[in-house]
């Protein structure tokens, strides 16, 4: 072999992409009966190229949600083709995303319960020397479900009533275990009652006097001269309860 031979030979050196890695962001936003899990705000594919890991910005055209929804749950998203797309142009020439490990990659949108608020209504009933304050009839429970309003009847199992009884007077009542457990069931899986709330929950109930009558007899005197009518004898009145 002489020199310029040697001069002429030629080989090719080839640097390959470096492997990239993805993982997908997880999200979560309050239940409010309208918006779907494939609608979150604010998901992340988190591209680490050598050192450095960026994130990249989800659109709904990027992920597919499975058995999409409004309601209160989990729900499972994977990329489409457009997000695996965008994966690898925002990675470029130099790192490589394969597609069947990105077509793997799943990420978690959260729905999670909307806070609520429930309330207890005051009631009164007159005075019968028998009816305790908590055999009260009308008293009603309502839950506020988003724009809606749910009641629930009240009966003596679902109130407490301190100092319990059948005279005239005004008694605090309170929520028992049963009322709270029918208002969480009313509000359902997509809201949340809170448990130091219902506890703090607080009515009235008032038991008013009844209505007596009361009669007065008639009387007569022979007139003498000195007695005056204000001095006869035999008047009496009689209180009818």
């Amino acid at each position: 072999l002489n020199a310029s031979e040697l001069a002429k030979l030629a080989g090719t050196i080839t640097i390959t992409p470096a492997e990239g890695a993805v993982n997908l962001s997880d999200t979560s936003f309050v239940y409010d009966g309208k918006t779907k899990a494939s609608q979150a705000q604010g998901l992340t594919a988190n591209v680490t190229v050598g050192n450095e890991t960026v994130p990249v910005t989800l659109t709904p055209a990027d992920f597919v949600v499975a058995n999409d929804g409004v309601n209160v749950g989990s729900y499972q998203y994977t990329l489409t083709d457009a997000g695996i797309a965008k994966l690898q142009q925002a990675v470029g020439s130099n790192y490589q995303l394969t597609v069947s490990e990105l077509a793997k990659l799943t990420g978690n949108i959260n729905i999670t319960p909307a806070t609520t608020t429930a309330d207890s209504n005051d009631g009164s009933f007159m005075y019968d020397g028998q009816t305790k304050a908590s055999q009260a009839q009308g008293l009603t429970a309502e839950v506020k479900l988003g724009d809606d309003t749910t009641s629930i009847k009240l009966d003596a199992s679902d109130i407490v009533v301190a100092d319990d009884g059948v005279n005239v007077g005004s008694y605090h009542y309170r929520l028992s275990t049963d009322a709270i457990t029918k208002l969480q069931q009313v509000a359902g899986p997509n809201y949340q009652l809170k448990a130091d709330d219902l506890a703090a929950l607080m009515g009235i109930i008032t038991i008013t006097p009844a209505e007596g009558t009361a009669t007065v007899n008639d009387t007569t005197f022979v007139y003498d001269g000195r007695t005056k009518a204000s001095e006869a004898s035999g008047l009496n009145g009689v209180v009818y309860l």
